[in-house]
């Protein structure tokens, strides 16, 4: 996937402080900028729903086994999304960027307990979170990204560029609950 990347043009988020910290990020694999605001940070790779180009973004994010996560709370108190977000729910295949290691990863939105269970352990490590979602009218998703092993990249030759099938990259306990919700991809 990283040579399909280098292809590509990625755009960094167009908020000047964030794309700083990204390019400060990948110019010293995390050395500078990986705990930024106090917590950890990652790159995310995604694919814009709408234009196609990628971009990228620095995020916090905790870890649940072998799982990371993400808040979708915006840089500051919205009423909406973040665009990252919008594009992980149309394209889940992304790749991160964690200090000097790079995978790719299926990202999914937690529900119910899940959920709950996530955000409890986002908002210890973060508490700023319980203040964002007090002042906002949304429910601020919390997002799973679960790594894809290179061998299924490999074996099915899927690029970020491409939806992939989702019996390729999505978990197999995943699909049931995605062809459940009726949001399998085809």
């Amino acid at each position: 996937m990283a040579d399909d990347l280098t292809r590509d043009a990625v755009r960094d988020s167009p908020d000047p402080s964030v794309a700083e910290h990204v390019r400060r990020y990948l110019a010293t694999d995390g050395a500078s900028g990986y705990l930024e605001g106090g917590s950890p940070n990652l790159i995310l790779t995604h694919r814009g729903r709408s234009t196609g180009r990628l971009h990228r973004t620095g995020l916090f994010f905790g870890e649940d086994n072998d799982r990371y996560i993400l808040v979708a709370s915006g840089s500051a108190i919205t009423h909406t999304h973040p665009q990252w977000y919008l594009n992980l729910i149309a394209q889940p295949l992304v790749e991160v960027q964690i200090l000097a290691e790079r995978f790719t990863a299926v990202a999914r939105t937690a529900e119910g307990t899940e959920r709950q269970r996530l955000w409890d352990l986002m908002t210890e490590m973060a508490p700023v979170y319980h203040t964002y979602a007090a002042r906002s009218r949304r429910t601020i998703p919390v997002v799973v990204l679960e790594r894809v092993r290179a061998a299924q990249l490999a074996r099915d030759n899927r690029r970020l560029d491409r939806e992939p099938p989702m019996s390729s990259v999505i978990p197999p306990r995943l699909q049931d609950r995605e062809r459940s919700k009726g949001t399998a991809h085809r």
